[in-house]
């Protein structure tokens, strides 16, 4: 049996990384060659700083031949140069804790196959941290499966570049209580597109606090069919600008129920097309005298 010492592992190790004549100048052939040698064993046993001196060829070579021998030490200061020579094949192949192991700085060298090739499995096993540092065209790459791998833990983890960088047909694949874990800055992040796809169902889960920060170029794109499924304290969260867009273009797609319950200072604060608008039991809902703040009444008078 061939006796591995740490010495010799240090020696070969060398010889891999000076192969052409500088650490990070490039493998050659002899020195990738050397890597792919290594045994499981071997693999295992280099340290942290050898692994993170190889050059980027020379990594990618090591992880093809021992996909799952790295660990979470050993690729602690790997490079996003150093992943972004992965094969979308070598991705692949990788164990979700070698996966995990990956230091999120070099996430964004992922490339786009490669992100392609990640399963639901390993979207899953990726950290906070990791998702964090996804980069819109990598989003981008993410298709419906993928995307309805991320736990409603990891979803808030997605930056607003992300969030930007999802396809239309992703977005519409989030299954509502994902949906339902976006934060404000997330949703504020979909385009007018993005939002006119959600269905009823996703459009209930949305937090009052995440809708509240909807442009009114945003809630434009809503249609009369979601427009309906907005709860009493969606409604409520909405600002007064946000009410009166909703209004002027759905006014009687907006329960007579839902806006009996909405504040006072936001009913005053639509004008007086937005009230004609509202159908006869919107208005009766809506403009009962003891509701109105002091002031409003004058509104009443339109009706007439």
């Amino acid at each position: 049996m061939k006796m591995i010492t740490s010495s010799g592992i240090t020696s070969g190790l060398s010889a891999v990384q000076h192969a052409g004549g500088t650490v990070h100048g490039g493998a050659s052939a002899q020195g990738s060659a050397t890597v792919d040698a290594l045994t499981t064993l071997e693999a295992a046993a280099l340290s942290q700083s050898q692994v993170s001196g190889l050059a980027p060829a020379q990594f990618a070579n090591l992880v093809a031949a021992n996909p799952k021998a790295l660990t979470q030490t050993q690729l602690g200061s790997v490079s996003s140069a150093q992943v972004a020579a992965l094969s979308p094949v070598a991705v692949g192949a990788l164990s979700t804790q070698t996966l995990a192991a990956l230091p999120p700085r070099a996430i964004p060298g992922l490339g786009t196959d490669a992100i392609r090739a990640l399963s639901s499995g390993q979207i899953a096993a990726l950290a906070p941290d990791q998702l964090g540092q996804l980069r819109a065209n990598q989003a981008a790459a993410l298709s419906a499966g993928q995307v309805a791998a991320l736990s409603t833990a990891q979803l808030p983890h997605l930056s607003t570049a992300a969030i930007s960088g999802l396809t239309t047909s992703a977005v519409a694949s989030l299954s509502a209580a994902q949906v339902g874990a976006f934060n404000a800055r997330q949703l504020s992040a979909l385009s007018a597109d993005d939002l006119a796809t959600l269905s009823p169902p996703q459009i209930a889960a949305v937090s009052a606090s995440a809708l509240a920060v909807l442009s009114a170029t945003q809630l434009q794109a809503f249609s009369s069919t979601q427009i309906s499924a907005l709860g009493t304290a969606q409604l409520a969260a909405l600002p007064i600008d946000g009410l009166a867009t909703l209004s002027q273009s759905h006014g009687a797609n907006l329960a007579a129920a839902r806006i009996a319950d909405l504040a006072p200072a936001e009913l005053a604060g639509l004008t007086d097309i937005e009230i004609k608008a509202l159908t006869t039991s919107q208005h009766l809902a809506a403009f009962d005298r003891a509701r109105l703040p002091d002031g409003s009444g004058s509104q009443l008078g339109i009706f007439s």
